[in-house]
């Protein structure tokens, strides 16, 4: 065991190798699908929700881009598929360019929303959204969500979704330009028929924005943040809803994005975010400190300031997929704020690259919490990929009720992929 003393925080080091399965399925480890993953797409991260009775779902692609939807009661321990046909021919079940990726929520009504996209770089993106009941199976028609603002259906994987209080849901959609996204407002209505679907506006401010990342707040302000390629850097802006609607922050009457974080000799990746009931905003996101090395840093907007606070240095990580950092961390806070989890792969000793593992690091407003290791590895720096953490704000059967769960891909055989659960208990 070693102690390592941080400015902000103090680390614990527990590595699991070695430890009885027993042990490890005691703390929750669940075996969600195999085959291909529905987290593809780089700023998919969402796969996993909870209903108010405690029953997770969760989203998987197969091969053929077909989507399959994955039940776990709140009185078993094993996921079942539920035989619902989400996607069909005409939007990504085909042998040609097929759907694959996927992101998932959940409204306070229990309804599934669902949203999948062709994403094959570089010239062929669209995507699709469509609303489910699980329980009685009925769902809406299905809509093409990359044609809605125009878009013109290529260099673009805006990928994100987010619920508000008033289960209105929002998505990261594809804009007219390259490499830009809008922001698509979903109205609460009947399951069956056409969804009402309003195009808010375009939330980028260049042609190179990628990685958007979605949140609302306890005032039902949408968040946007986004990586933006031109000048190495993450910009944010939100939509209040309230008044009609409008986009802020705003200088002399013009939107203006606020900076999170930017750097001239650092590159920058996607934000994860989430929010909590004091209306604050949280991120994670990483810098790539060499070609084998990434940084992983966490922040908050306030709505007191109406900024971004100085970001925390939470250390680096050899990786030798230092060019895809995106798709290894996440956070999530509960809902009062008072306790922030951030996660990533991390080497349970930078000396030793091949041991590599899951790592959760807590941060905390009165106690600086240690940071414990999920899982452990001797195998390749590839063995935990595409992780998000089930958790929001909206609707309140989101928020983490006494456990972190945590969702990942695991390489498989032949190269296929399988995706898991952890389940983390937490005094939340």
């Amino acid at each position: 065991m070693r102690i390592i003393v941080h400015r902000y925080y103090r680390v614990l080091a527990l590595a699991l190798c070695g430890l009885p399965c027993s042990l490890l399925c005691a703390q929750g480890r669940f075996h969600v699908d195999s085959g291909p993953a529905a987290l593809q797409s780089p700023s998919a991260r969402a796969a996993i929700v909870r209903a108010s009775n405690g029953t997770l779902y969760a989203i998987t692609v197969r091969p053929s881009g077909q989507l399959r939807l994955r039940r776990m009661k709140s009185d078993s321990t094993r996921f079942e598929t539920v035989d619902v046909e989400i996607a069909d021919g005409s939007s990504g079940v085909t042998s040609e360019r097929p759907t694959n990726g996927a992101i998932l929520a959940i409204d306070s009504r229990g309804i599934l929303h669902v949203v999948w996209s062709r994403y094959h770089y570089p010239d062929f993106f669209e995507q699709y959204y469509r609303r489910l009941d699980p329980v009685t199976r009925a769902m809406s028609a299905i809509v093409k969500t990359s044609h809605l603002g125009r878009g013109n259906c290529n260099r673009s994987e805006a990928m994100s979704i987010a619920v508000g209080p008033d289960d209105t849901v929002y998505i990261a959609a594809p804009s007219t330009g390259f490499w830009q996204a809008r922001l698509l407002k979903v109205q609460a209505g009947a399951i069956s028929g056409v969804p009402a679907i309003t195009d808010v506006g375009r939330f980028t401010e260049n042609g190179s924005a990628q990685l958007p990342a979605l949140a609302v707040d306890a005032e039902g302000r949408v968040h946007c943040a986004y990586f933006s390629n031109l000048g190495g850097k993450l910009d944010h802006v939100y939509w209040d809803p309230k008044g009609g609607g409008g986009w802020y922050p705003r200088t002399h009457g013009k939107r203006e994005p606020l900076r999170i974080a930017g750097s001239a000799t650092r590159t920058l990746f996607g934000p994860a975010l989430a929010s909590d009931s004091t209306g604050r905003v949280h991120t994670s996101f990483v810098t790539r400190a060499s070609d084998s090395e990434v940084r992983l840093h966490y922040t908050f907007w306030s709505p007191e300031s109406l900024r971004w606070q100085d970001a925390v240095d939470l250390g680096s990580s050899k990786c030798p997929e230092a060019h895809q950092p995106f798709l290894h961390h996440t956070l999530a806070v509960t809902a009062n704020g008072q306790r922030v989890f951030v996660v990533d792969r991390a080497f349970v000793d930078p000396r030793e690259e091949r041991d590599h593992g899951l790592v959760v690091r807590e941060l905390s407003k009165n106690a600086q919490r240690p940071e414990s290791f999920l899982e452990h590895s001797s195998e390749d720096a590839a063995r935990y990929r595409r992780i998000h953490a089930r958790y929001a704000l909206f609707p309140e059967s989101m928020r983490m009720h006494g456990s972190l769960d945590l969702i990942y891909a695991i390489p498989r055989q032949e190269g296929a992929e399988g995706m898991r659960l952890w389940r983390q208990p937490i005094d939340s």
